[in-house]
């Protein structure tokens, strides 16, 4: 056993890759059993053959080297921090020390990520002027065409009375301009903005606060809920004529649109209060309010599709927000009775302040969601491309539910709402028209206007369409179109709703 054991430490001491716990085993293994007394002499001669080979084998230059468990010498920074060394060693190396590295192992991937966080708000701000100018097109549609339609459906209305039935996208604008005269009686008569206005001054700041977070809660909850009832009614009305289910769908609707055009209008007399207040803890706690976005939006996971829904947001919201400043401007130079002086010295620097905030907290969000997910800025290429091939398909699709309704869906943008408390605003402000003279001013005003919708309709369709034909889809976009789209919520309808008169 002795001899055994001098034979087992002769051979560990040959090895490198011995470990304390096979030292353990083998010690416990040193035993002798009563019946296994011959194998063991068997297997250990075999032991002693093999650590004589063993020994012969490395008895070359090699036997001199130091055995390590490692396959390489440790490094020089891995010794410097083993080693023992004094305070005085320690911060000499500290201060003195001297490295050199020849080059950066990933230059290319720090690179992108640094131009990637610099180029996202150029490629955002290309996404969202393509988006505003789609939603100022649909915008002045309800001002410049849609009376159009009303005149062409009014004068066919006798015809009406010899059977034959108006088209359908006819009878659908009709419906749409009643809904919007019943919003504008419902702000004129029974909502008074000055009211509001001195009601909302008079809060303490913590009660804005709140105020301001729960007008843009219930305009984001309306805006959602609302475009399915007023598809409803859209598409019953033009399935079944006048019913009661046309009826009660027509009072959802006008109580939506009423309610919406006032959630607008509180939005609006809260930044008006912001903007007139001498001290500017309001406006300043409204713009703080603006970067609670980045803690919502960036410090989660996303992928493309979030990311394509909060750029939809993004332009709805910052539409809206042109929308409300013209408000707060047209009604606060109509009470300083159009002075210049204080439109360039006091109203336009919060109005740019306002905007500007708006945008950097934008750049800010995307640049880091895009940062933190490993997005690149070509991502809003292929969304300006799902875009253009919304505004392609309107015309193919029914018109039953209004203008662009397809991009307004994408976008989350209700326009009648906006577009009732536009006017009510401008009628505030602007005086009535009382002489020949004034009323030849408002159609000069109202010719200008169609011909910029005109050629914006026209801007915004060549350019959707040239971009269209001259991009080939990958299959990115392939998966990102059916990921984004269809929006078509009709699939269970039966063909004969689903066919829809055209021909106007």
């Amino acid at each position: 056993q002795q001899q055994q054991q001098e034979q087992r430490g002769r051979a560990k001491q040959d090895s490198p890759n011995t470990s304390p716990c096979r030292e353990l085993l083998e010690l416990d293994d040193s035993s002798p059993s009563p019946t296994t007394g011959t194998a063991e002499t068997t297997t250990t001669a075999e032991t002693t053959t093999t650590a004589a080979t063993t020994a012969k084998e490395r008895s070359g230059p090699e036997a001199s080297r130091p055995a390590t468990p490692f396959s390489e010498p440790p490094s020089p920074v891995r010794g410097n921090i083993v080693a023992n060394r004094s305070f005085g060693q320690f911060l000499w190396q500290e201060i003195f020390h001297e490295a050199n590295v020849e080059s950066d192992p990933v230059p290319l991937e720090r690179d992108n990520r640094v131009w990637r966080f610099i180029f996202v708000p150029y490629e955002l701000e290309k996404f969202v002027s393509f988006g505003l100018l789609v939603c100022l097109d649909c915008f002045l549609y309800n001002f410049t065409v849609l009376p159009l339609r009303l005149l062409v459906g009014l004068l066919r209305l006798p015809l009406c009375l010899l059977g034959r039935r108006l088209p359908s996208s006819l009878s659908c604008d009709l419906l749409r301009v009643a809904l919007a005269c019943s919003c504008l009686w419902f702000l004129l008569y029974a909502c008074d903005a000055s009211f509001f206005y001195h009601e909302i001054r008079g809060q303490a700041v913590v009660k804005l606060y709140v105020i301001i977070n729960l007008f843009e809660v219930f305009d984001k909850l309306c805006t959602s809920f609302g475009q399915d009832i007023l598809n409803t009614l859209y598409w019953t009305w033009n399935g079944e004529g006048l019913s009661a289910r046309v009826v009660f769908y027509a009072s959802v609707a006008a109580f939506y649109v009423c309610l919406h055009a006032l959630i607008n209008m509180l939005q609006v007399v809260t930044l008006s209060v912001a903007i007139n207040s001498h001290s500017n803890v309001l406006l300043t706690i409204m713009i703080s309010n603006q970067f609670v976005e980045l803690k919502s939006n960036v410090f989660k996971k996303s992928d493309q599709l979030l990311l394509m829904q909060v750029s939809s947001s993004d332009i709805r919201e910052r539409f809206q927000y042109i929308i409300m400043l013209l408000m707060i401007t047209a009604r606060n130079m109509a009470a300083f009775n159009w002075s210049t002086s204080y439109f360039h010295d006091e109203l336009l620097p919060k109005l740019i302040e306002v905007y500007v905030s708006e945008m950097f907290v934008d750049w800010l969000k995307h640049a880091f969601m895009s940062n933190f997910n490993n997005l690149e800025p070509s991502v809003y290429v292929k969304f300006r491309q799902v875009l253009y091939k919304d505004v392609q398909c309107w015309s193919k699709e029914s018109i039953v539910e209004g203008y662009n309704s397809r991009i307004l869906k994408r976008l989350g943008f209700a326009t009648l709402p906006l577009s009732c408390l536009f006017l009510y605003f401008m009628l505030q402000a602007l005086p009535l028209p009382q002489t020949w003279y004034d009323y030849g001013l408002c159609g000069a005003v109202y010719i200008c206007l169609l011909v910029i919708k005109l050629v914006l309709g026209v801007v915004v369709n060549g350019h959707s369409y040239s971009h269209m034909s001259a991009a080939s889809p990958t299959p990115e976009d392939v998966a990102l179109e059916q990921l984004c789209g269809p929006l078509d919520r009709r699939a269970g309808r039966s063909g004969k709703e689903k066919d829809v008169d055209l021909t106007s």
